[in-house]
């Protein structure tokens, strides 16, 4: 690439055209070229003719535009240069045309296309190009545009994540209120207005609009509130009985202007201290790094909410151990049944504290048989309810009202309804029970008891041991024998 310039003195017409001519200090050629480009599509250049000015002062010399005893000059014959840009001629003297138009470049360019230097016959000579002097006279007014559009393209920006964050408020609102009362008067006033909200993903450009639907939609959501707060007061009423026995009593608190949070107060004869010194209870921070609501019930209510898997392994647990801490032992194990990441179950933990960790880590387990939105991913679900307990936005009390409203209706199971044959009607009707090809076998109830019978070993070690075994030996987890092999695999360990 050919780069050349010449004396402030020496171009076409005016001698003094382009002298002084410098960018701000900081600003060097690539960034003027970008600004000058993007500030032309700004105030309504072609597209077209913004990317040509860039092609343009490709060829021209980088120090020229930074020295104001210099112009930046392009010198290449018109021809040559429409045909590098893959246009033709005459569509290229358009465009020059255009740019011209934006004070953006001067043209001195004769019929013919002819730029360069050339001795006339009276011996004169002759400077024919195009001079970038006007792009650097108007470098503050393109990048002064630049930064209003920026401006404007933020509080847009802003503006619709206010929004967002309302309609999804909204939308919480309208399912929790459907849960405790699914014929509320409110609930198809609250789909009518949701549906008459402009889209977030829009290309509206207009600030007011995003701001004022945002506005509307936090001041519905007020009505939700307190539709939702009398419902959920009336509702727990009658299911308290449910979930309450004769040593503790469990109750719906509404405070005013605060979120209903569920509150347990046990008989003094019951031990619930929830942070003992036993290698099997998680070890919190005394003090929660961000407070939640206090959310605590009695063990028989935590029990009922539990799925069968958990319930299951809470109750294969050492009895030694008090209710709670075979309660926080089996949900670190079901952690790693669920896909959780150590890291997010310690998060929650410092986060939320040890009860509200595992009675979020029930929830999302229950909600995994949600009748109409499940929980596919209970690690990112996780993580997710950690976030809004660091912005103080968790409100695990109306989860449970939820679950207990969705019960009622028969619509919340404990365990998978799919209908697939279990593993021990499948052992019943004569047909293989394939080996599991994932997880552990502590929740197996067709396995399990086989490797508690061969060997002492950590079902989840033996289990990925058998695999990669069979992966070696080009067995079908799912073959006839496949149990004969697994029982004589485990005879041959050692014991641990």
């Amino acid at each position: 690439m050919h780069h050349e310039s010449i004396s402030a003195s020496t171009f076409l017409t005016d001698p003094g055209n382009g002298a002084g001519c410098v960018l701000p200090e900081g600003v060097n050629f690539h960034k003027a070229i970008r600004t000058i480009s993007a500030g032309l599509r700004i105030v309504g250049c072609p597209p077209a003719a913004a990317a040509a000015f860039r092609d343009l002062a490709e060829y021209t010399n980088p120090d020229a535009w930074t020295n104001d005893s210099a112009v930046p000059m392009n010198w290449r014959r018109q021809g040559v240069m429409a045909a590098s840009m893959g246009i033709t001629a005459r569509r290229l003297w358009q465009i020059e045309r255009t740019l011209e138009q934006y004070k953006v470049i001067e043209r001195a360019t004769p019929a013919n296309g002819y730029r360069g230097h050339r001795q006339l016959e009276d011996g004169s000579g002759c400077s024919c190009g195009l001079s970038f002097a006007p792009a650097i006279r108007s470098y503050n007014f393109f990048r002064s545009i630049q930064v209003e559009e920026e401006q404007r393209a933020a509080a847009i920006e802003a503006s619709r994540g206010d929004l967002r964050r309302a309609v999804g408020q909204l939308r919480r609102g309208i399912q929790t209120l459907r849960n405790l009362a699914p014929d509320h008067e409110l609930i198809d006033e609250a789909e009518t207005f949701r549906g008459s909200l402009p889209a977030t993903g829009c290309r509206s450009r207009e600030v007011a609009r995003f701001a004022s639907a945002a506005a509307e939609t936090r001041a519905f959501n007020e009505r939700l509130e307190t539709a939702i707060s009398a419902c959920s007061e009336a509702f727990h009423v009658e299911e308290t009985t449910h979930a309450c026995q004769k040593d503790s009593t469990c109750y719906i608190q509404i405070q005013p202007k605060k979120e209903p949070v569920i509150v347990a107060h046990r008989a003094p004869t019951q031990n619930i201290n929830t942070t003992a010194d036993h290698p099997h209870s998680p070890q919190p921070s005394a003090q929660p790094a961000h407070p939640s609501p206090q959310v605590n019930l009695s063990d028989s209510a935590i029990f009922s909410l539990m799925t069968d898997d958990l319930q299951m392994l809470v109750n294969i647990q050492p009895t030694d151990l008090s209710a709670r801490e075979r309660l926080f032992a089996a949900s670190e194990k079901h952690c790693a049944a669920l896909g959780i990441h150590h890291s997010a179950w310690q998060e929650a933990l410092d986060v939320m504290g040890a009860e509200l960790a595992v009675l979020a880590l029930i929830i999302l387990d229950r909600n995994r048989f949600h009748p109409d939105h499940p929980v596919k991913s209970p690690g990112g679900a996780l993580r997710a309810l950690t976030r809004r307990a660091i912005a103080g936005e968790m409100h695990l009390d109306r989860a449970i009202w939820a679950i207990w409203a969705r019960e009622r209706l028969g619509r919340q199971p404990k365990s998978d309804q799919s209908g697939a044959a279990s593993p021990e009607a499948a052992a019943t009707d004569g047909a293989p029970v394939p080996f599991p090809a994932r997880g552990g076998l502590y929740l197996d109830n067709y396995w399990e008891p086989i490797r508690g019978a061969e060997c002492n070993w950590d079902d989840r070690i033996v289990a990925d041991k058998f695999r990669a075994f069979a992966r070696k030996n080009n067995i079908s987890l799912d073959q006839a024998d496949i149990e004969t092999i697994f029982r004589r695999y485990c005879r041959r360990l050692p014991r641990a």
